[in-house]
């Protein structure tokens, strides 16, 4: 199955939306070229892109350039509507500058803080009912400042109704992470209940720099839905089974034991009745 672009599919939602007061302006510049461009139409649309998570800004400046060479049209005119060219050049010229101090800006404000990247996975293999299960957590501070009161939370990810935690903390804090830097924590829970469970993000919570006023909050990755087994049909499926060879050797017991134990008894007797053969 085809997955949609997601650019595409926000152009086309966003250009419906504006279709009705969509403005084409004719432009002639310097005599030479005469546009008709929807500048209502190329705002709306790059905007939306640029409040979009899922679409890299990189692509932005590429929408910019397709929607502009698509709609322009190229050829020889008299330079009497030279206002209406600079209006809008200078329509365009305003947003580009704008999209840029937006990029630039939140560059700027990464690189002089603290930013956490965290994880959460687990180091179990299944997940079974009254059996230990070991979550593990991991925060990296990709930022050029050190990450300040720094708070783990994961309480709502393992309800006391569903686990009970064996070993570990799941809200735990850290005074100060340094740039560059990494911990790390360990929480062992037991299952409950039987049946799917999903495991979603921990919370995290922040604050970027020292002179920060506001806490910044971000979540770990998620591992998702899982499954958790029943003892029983773990011990059925995974375990050792040292009943069912202790049974099996039983049943082939009689069957091996007792023609090596004839065959022995044979063997012995004949080895003593062939010295006295030989002797007479």
């Amino acid at each position: 199955m085809s997955r949609r672009c997601p650019i595409l599919t926000k152009l086309n939602k966003v250009e419906e939306e504006t279709s009705d007061c969509r403005r084409h302006m004719k432009a002639r510049c310097s005599g030479y070229v005469e546009a008709d461009i929807g500048v209502d139409v190329v705002t709306r649309l790059t905007v939306a892109a640029i409040n979009d998570p899922i679409i890299d800004h990189s692509l932005v400046e590429i929408l910019i350039c397709a929607v502009l060479l698509s709609d322009l049209k190229l050829h020889r005119v008299y330079s009497r509507n030279n206002f209406r060219t600079l209006r809008m050049r200078w329509k365009l010229s305003a947003f580009l500058m704008l999209y840029v101090s937006i990029i630039y800006g939140e560059d700027t404000d990464m690189n002089d803080s603290a930013h956490i990247v965290a994880s959460k996975f687990t180091l179990s293999q299944y997940a079974v009912e009254g059996m230990d299960y070991i979550i593990d957590y991991r925060l990296y501070n990709v930022g050029d400042k050190a990450a300040l009161r720094v708070a783990l939370d994961d309480r709502d990810g393992f309800p006391t109704q569903t686990f009970d935690v064996i070993q570990g903390l799941l809200q735990v804090r850290w005074e100060r992470i340094a740039p560059g830097n990494n911990v790390s924590h360990s929480v062992v829970v037991r299952p409950r209940a039987v049946g799917a469970f999903n495991y979603s993000s921990a919370q995290i919570t922040y604050y970027p720099t020292e002179d920060a006023k506001e806490v910044r909050v971000s979540y770990t990755t998620a591992p998702g839905e899982g499954y958790i087994y029943r003892r029983k049909d773990y011990d059925r499926k995974f375990s050792a089974k040292v009943g069912v060879w202790l049974v099996f050797l039983l049943l082939v017991a009689p069957s091996t034991v007792i023609p090596f134990v004839l065959w022995y008894s044979s063997k012995s007797k004949y080895d003593q009745e062939a010295p006295l053969k030989k002797s007479k």
